[in-house]
């Protein structure tokens, strides 16, 4: 009986610190392997936007990587990206749209009100003793949204820099 008395709270214990992951982080998780995955033969070659990817020096030791979508040739509503890459790092990856407000990407419309934007900067920082010129790595950039009927659109880009 003593037994039951000490197992019982023990099992209710560890029951009760099971972690549970939020949709936000689901969401995150199945883009990373979804991006981790991807040939790089299957990523789309023509997007309805342009995208920059650069990387440059802040300070030593940190390299900031930013990843710039802007100039929508058609309407892109609620918007969420993720930026993934193959550098060390124990950071989260950017993201929009997903642990945050989607935004909007519609061709000469700005208005923040309605969360209409202009362009959308995804930023990182990896830590490194190279210089800008000496390092490289292999950009994955996932782009989510919908179209004026209402239809969700994924678009993959890949980028070395």
């Amino acid at each position: 009986m003593k037994k039951i008395l000490w197992i019982l709270p023990i099992l209710c214990l560890l029951c009760g610190c099971e972690m549970q992951m939020s949709e936000e982080q689901k969401e995150y998780q199945a883009g990373v392997r979804q991006l981790e995955e991807k040939k790089v033969k299957n990523f789309d070659k023509e997007l309805p936007f342009e995208i920059e990817v650069s990387i440059d020096s802040l300070v030593e030791g940190e390299l900031v990587y930013s990843v710039v979508i802007d100039q929508p040739k058609v309407p892109m509503k609620n918007i969420k990206a993720l930026v993934v890459h193959d550098a060390k790092t124990t950071d989260i990856f950017p993201s929009v749209g997903i642990f945050d407000t989607p935004l909007n990407l519609i061709p000469n419309e700005v208005d923040q009100e309605k969360k209409n934007v202009k362009g959308i900067a995804l930023v990182g920082y990896i830590e490194t003793d190279k210089s800008v010129g000496a390092f490289h790595m292999n950009v994955r950039v996932l782009v989510s949204y919908e179209d004026e009927e209402g239809n969700r659109h994924q678009l993959y880009s890949y980028h070395k820099i």
